[in-house]
């Protein structure tokens, strides 16, 4: 990275430019994450997951019109919990259109679960 820090560079991984809908992140893609001090590491889309919106304990079931999606990616690089908690909030980055499909938050150490960005989008943040 260089001295001087621009939107231009990101550390190691690939440069963000774009927010992506879940249905912009396809299997067999690959991304890249990397946080102040973890180092770059490499996720293979490999499959989505979708969850029935969790309701607060003791509150009744309401209906719901979607299911929420996740990404599952596997991870390559150096990775441990360390690292991982260190990486918690970080862009994850398509390398071939440096999309965001999410915000690393979420491993096992072998897989990454990633909440896609529709909220954001509902709630009214732009797509480029």
């Amino acid at each position: 990275a260089s001295e001087k820090f621009t939107n231009a560079c990101y550390f190691q991984a690939e440069t963000p430019r774009v927010l992506l809908e879940g249905s912009g992140i396809k299997q067999g893609s690959w991304s890249e994450v990397d946080g102040m001090s973890s180092g770059l590491v490499s996720l293979l889309t490999y499959g989505r997951r979708f969850l029935k919106p969790k309701r607060p304990a003791g509150h009744p079931e309401i209906e719901f019109r979607e299911w929420q999606a996740y990404s599952v990616d596997a991870m390559f690089g150096a990775v441990n919990n360390t690292i991982c908690e260190g990486m918690c909030g970080a862009p994850i980055v398509q390398c071939e259109t440096g999309g965001v499909g999410g915000f690393f938050h979420l491993s096992d150490g072998l897989n990454c679960f990633t909440a896609h960005l529709d909220d954001l989008v509902a709630e009214g943040w732009q797509l480029a």
